[in-house]
């Protein structure tokens, strides 16, 4: 018995092959945003507690929120120190010139 698959056969595999692969991707984004919400220092407890519970009910809108909006809430993606009381430099000042 030789059983040959045609297109629409073909279609339907590649159609679930690729619903696997987003399901997939959903679930890893889904568990990193909320790893990543748990343990941002940047946050204090209450936005915490508002981010963790915005990805599990609205996932993964609320897992794209996070890293849109919530990720870096000082604004500044740059570095530590881009927009601190160090002028903006990306770097500590040196205390060692001073002494």
């Amino acid at each position: 018995m030789n059983v040959q698959a045609g297109p629409a056969e073909l279609g339907i595999v590649l159609l679930i092959g690729m619903a696997i692969l987003l399901s997939i991707a959903t679930l890893v984004l889904w568990v990193y945003s909320l790893i990543h919400a748990i343990q941002n220092d940047r946050l204090d407890s209450t936005m915490k507690l508002v981010w963790v519970l915005l990805i599990i009910l609205v996932s993964p809108i609320g897992s794209i929120l996070y890293f849109i909006i919530g990720r870096n809430p000082t604004g500044s993606s740059s570095g530590q120190y881009s927009n601190g009381p160090y002028g903006g430099s990306g770097y500590p000042p040196n205390d060692y010139q001073n002494h």
